[in-house]
């Protein structure tokens, strides 16, 4: 009787250690915006876009890339970044405005 139990309980554990991770992963992920959702948003505002590359211009220590999806937006890397025209890149950062221009300040970029 008490195997069962232990069995039991052994498995509504298991069961809520998975759907805990789940439920951390959704909420710990950042929600992916087109680029007009973004320019919505709040400056600051934690956000992960992704686009096609159509520019990249270097600027002393700051590399800026522009991405379409179709509309476009400007993301800053800190440091150089190996990309180019047609790449992929999937962005999370936070929105800011510089110039009156809405851009996202990266955390981390990667390709599509």
């Amino acid at each position: 009787m008490h195997d069962r139990w232990i069995i039991a309980i052994s498995l509504c554990v298991s069961a809520l250690g998975i759907a805990g991770l789940l439920f951390a992963l959704i909420v710990m992920e950042p929600e992916s915006y087109s680029l007009d959702e973004a320019r919505a948003l709040p400056d600051s505002a934690p956000i992960r876009v992704n686009g096609t590359v159509v520019a990249v211009r270097a600027i002393g220590n700051l590399t800026i890339i522009t991405l379409t999806q179709p509309s476009t937006i400007d993301v800053s890397v800190d440091g150089e970044l190996d990309v180019s025209h047609g790449d992929c890149i999937i962005v999370d950062g936070k929105k800011e405005r510089y110039n009156g221009r809405v851009q996202v300040d990266t955390t981390r970029v990667e390709l599509c």
